[in-house]
């Protein structure tokens, strides 16, 4: 058990049926270990340029990060310079152009890629306090500033000087439409093959892919990528029908109004190979099983989210279009000729949706912007 060991409990997990009030007490210490788990120091780590493990931040002062929905998080954190292998490695040790990640589990106990924060250190200040003391403080942006640096090509198969069409358009449900813009995308990057006439006059990028250390199958396999899409199963994808278009357009503004309109979002992920048991590949692994739908190196995941709480009555991509359709009748009729509220929320109950059963289910909990909460 990740959160409880003890000598007074070496035979395993005691039968309640046999010793009951040995199995309250394991009970009742198990409950304790795991709700005074969040006491712990987060676990910090930093890592080079190819994701390759450096080591850990020690004793650090002060450590803040936060992650949001359609923009990058930042974070911060504070070493003293004293006795700090870290201080001496950043100074003396590290290129100014090379990239420098960190990684933040904050239970070190049960390390997941479900809460490890990840992210870039931007800047490094070196300063003294008013006590006299060195400081070292490093200021972090979230990976999620990859998906800002992903353009999308008016035409993702073609040379930059050969892109015809002049524009690209893709309408499916969103989430789908997302996942196979950006894996187009990334391809031109990763892929060797590609690579060549998607830098036709850059011959020293063409042999990027195949240069790798971490590769093992030369980039020819997606789950090889070390920024990568999560697979997105078009056939179960519930998000509401739309269409990304673009033209060398970066992935934050060709599809983040589509995104927060179907209830979705992008949040980027931090992979670590042989530590996290399950892949970020999700609907991948329900196909092709956990082993085979694991990433083959420490890597970030892009996936997109559905958080629109919007199912359907087929469990298919069908109530992706049932719900574009529903929405925007509600939309032109709705609140139009009988806007009404039987939920008080301050929103017109969605009619045609419900007839459809493609409507959002009520929120459990309301924050009100008034004078005085219920908090």
């Amino acid at each position: 058990d990740p959160y409880y060991t003890a000598e007074t409990f070496v035979d395993g997990i005691p039968d309640p049926r046999k010793d009951p009030l040995r199995a309250y007490k394991y009970i009742k210490k198990r409950r304790r270990a795991i709700f005074m788990s969040h006491r712990q120091r987060p676990l910090l780590r930093i890592w080079d340029k190819d994701m390759n493990f450096i080591g850990r931040i020690p004793l650090e002062k002060s450590v803040d990060w936060q992650e949001l929905m359609y923009s990058a998080g930042g974070g911060q954190i504070t070493i003293t310079r004293k006795n700090n292998w870290l201080s001496d490695f950043l100074i003396n040790d590290v290129r100014a152009e090379e990239d420098l990640n960190v990684t933040i589990d904050p239970n070190p106990t049960k390390r997941t890629w479900e809460r490890r924060w990840g992210g870039k250190v931007t800047r490094a200040h070196i300063k003294r306090t008013s006590e006299g003391i060195h400081e070292v403080q490093l200021e972090m942006i979230s990976n999620w500033e990859h998906w800002r640096h992903i353009y999308f090509a008016a035409n993702p198969v073609f040379a930059p000087e050969i892109q015809l069409p002049k524009i690209f358009i893709f309408p499916m449900n969103i989430r789908t439409a997302t996942c196979y813009t950006g894996v187009l995308n990334l391809m031109r990057q990763y892929c060797p093959l590609v690579s060549i006439y998607a830098n036709l006059f850059n011959p020293t990028h063409w042999l990027v892919p195949i240069q790798d250390s971490n590769s093992t199958s030369l980039g020819f396999n997606p789950l090889d990528w070390p920024v990568q899409m999560e697979y997105i199963n078009p056939v179960l994808d519930q998000s509401r029908l739309n269409y990304i278009a673009s033209r060398w357009t970066n992935a934050d503004d060709a599809t983040q109004p589509q995104l927060k309109d179907a209830g979705c979002h992008i949040r980027p992920v931090t992979f670590i190979r042989g530590e996290d048991k399950i892949s970020p590949h999700r609907e991948l692994a329900a196909l092709v099983g956990e082993q085979l739908a694991m990433p083959t190196r420490n890597c970030v995941v892009l996936r997109c989210m559905n958080k629109s709480t919007v199912g359907g009555p087929t469990g298919t991509l069908v109530d992706g279009w049932l719900n574009l359709a529903a929405a925007t009748a509600d939309d032109m009729i709705t609140e139009l000729i009988f806007p009404v509220e039987y939920n008080p929320n301050n929103i017109t109950d969605p009619l045609f949706r419900k007839w459809l059963g493609v409507a959002p289910a009520f929120t459990k909990v309301i924050f009100r912007d008034t004078e005085s909460s219920g908090i």
